[in-house]
């Protein structure tokens, strides 16, 4: 009995070695599979043989833009091109500028306080641009270079990230990015325009959902959801900027900690993105029978090919029909493009024959190629 009680544990024991091998084969499997579809970061700072400000600044030229005079200004490891961006920041290539390390956006997010001290000085534009905070830069990373285009607007896509999210939202260590254009900053957030940084686009403190500036821009990336260091990052943001056409205008993009040298922030900048927009949006509406004095939805669209593909001003206006006399205009400021959308709208006008027509001008001021028209019934 104890030979058949012995061998009966035996196998028990065999079973369970062979459930517990089947279980980490299948974890180290999935993890397997996990780390093979996980997009992962990879930077190339001006250490790397053939990396120089001129070329890292050629990433960024998309059709119809020369560029000259590159030059950057810091620490070689602040500055350089990264790969495999595109399911971590929405764009696969491009370049970064560092307030410390590029390297260091390199996934997995496993510190919460990742950075590098260069020992290098801040910059004199972007204290300038936080002067009222009584507070100054460190650790400045700045590209600059002279741009010129045929057309009167350039465009560019780039993301803001940090490891002082949000641990230190709202303090001093309100790191900053700045691109200027002729001497003037174009990379703003709302209305008045405020400077990208830690303290103008946040979920609040410690992503606590309280005192947020503009939270709709704002990805949390602590706990780590996104391959990469950084503790938050901005959704893709859209730069635009009037030029002087046919001839040389002055970039400077720049980045810098506040307060201190610690934590890193970086500013990820789409390859090719830097594009003349030229390109007119085209509005449509559909026709619409609606009761009078009850609410209707308004279905509209603009498209808006690329570079901009972003927001276009809407003015909708009422005309009787087979007339040119406006009865309603309607404005609807900055709206999405390339989607169907709904406005809710009480007609109060008279029972009768009108006609819609839709306007657009896109964010860099293109106005439509023709005015989408269709028609209106009120009974």
């Amino acid at each position: 009995m104890r030979i058949v009680h012995r061998f009966r544990k035996h196998k028990s024991h065999i079973a369970l070695w062979v459930m517990l091998v089947v279980a980490v084969s299948l974890v180290l499997g999935l993890a397997a599979v996990a780390i093979a579809t996980t997009p992962t970061l990879a930077t190339h700072d001006l250490t790397t043989p053939g990396v120089t400000a001129a070329t890292v600044a050629q990433e960024l030229v998309g059709p119809g833009v020369t560029i000259s005079n590159a030059k950057f200004t810091g620490a070689n490891a602040a500055c350089g091109t990264f790969t495999g961006g595109a399911g971590i920041i929405s764009f696969a290539k491009g370049i970064i500028l560092s307030s410390g390390d590029i390297s260091v956006v390199k996934g997995p997010n496993d510190s919460a306080y990742a950075g590098v001290e260069n020992g290098e000085p801040g910059d004199a534009g972007l204290n300038a641009l936080i002067a009222s905070t009584g507070y100054t830069t460190y650790d400045a990373a700045a590209l600059e270079f002279d741009v010129t285009t045929k057309g009167k607007t350039v465009v560019f896509s780039y993301v803001f990230a940090s490891e002082e999210y949000s641990e230190y939202v709202n303090t001093k260590y309100n790191d900053v990015f700045a691109f200027w254009v002729n001497g003037h900053n174009y990379a703003t957030v709302g209305n008045p325009a405020k400077p990208v940084s830690i303290n103008t686009i946040n979920n609040g403190y410690n992503n606590d959902g309280k005192t947020t500036s503009h939270p709709e821009l704002f990805i949390n990336n602590s706990p780590q959801v996104y391959n990469t260091q950084m503790n938050g990052f901005t959704k893709k943001l859209t730069l635009v900027a009037p030029v002087k056409p046919n001839k040389p205008n002055h970039f400077k993009l720049a980045i810098a900690d506040t307060s201190d040298a610690r934590l890193d922030s970086d500013v990820f900048i789409k390859a090719d993105s830097l594009l003349v927009d030229n390109k007119r949006p085209t509005p449509a509406i559909k026709s619409l029978t609606v009761k009078k004095n009850k609410v209707g939805k308004i279905q509209y669209r603009v498209k808006d090919p690329a570079p901009t593909s972003g927001q276009a001003t809407v003015i909708i206006k009422i005309l009787k029909a087979r007339s040119t006399k406006v009865v309603k205009s309607l404005k609807l400021g900055l709206k999405d493009v390339n989607v169907w959308l709904k406005y809710s709208y009480k007609f109060k006008i008279a029972k009768g024959s009108y006609t819609f027509n839709i306007y657009a001008t896109d964010v860099s001021g293109n106005k439509q190629t023709k005015i989408g028209k269709a028609n209106l019934q009120v009974k």
